[in-house]
């Protein structure tokens, strides 16, 4: 996670990681990146979502 991601950007990556991980059985390892205005993340909205994972 790099300093200038928000506070928000940061909880809403780690919950989308934790979410992610327990649906998919078969991945090791999993990455989420979340770009977003705090104002848009309040309701819902990002600009940029990526997510990468490993399968074992």
């Amino acid at each position: 996670m790099s300093k200038s991601s928000g506070l928000g950007e940061q909880a809403h990556k780690h919950g989308a990681e934790i979410g992610l991980s327990s649906q998919l059985d078969a991945v090791e390892n999993s990455d989420v990146n979340i770009k977003a205005e705090l104002l848009n993340l309040v309701q819902g909205q990002v600009e940029v979502t990526s997510i990468r994972g490993e399968v074992w």
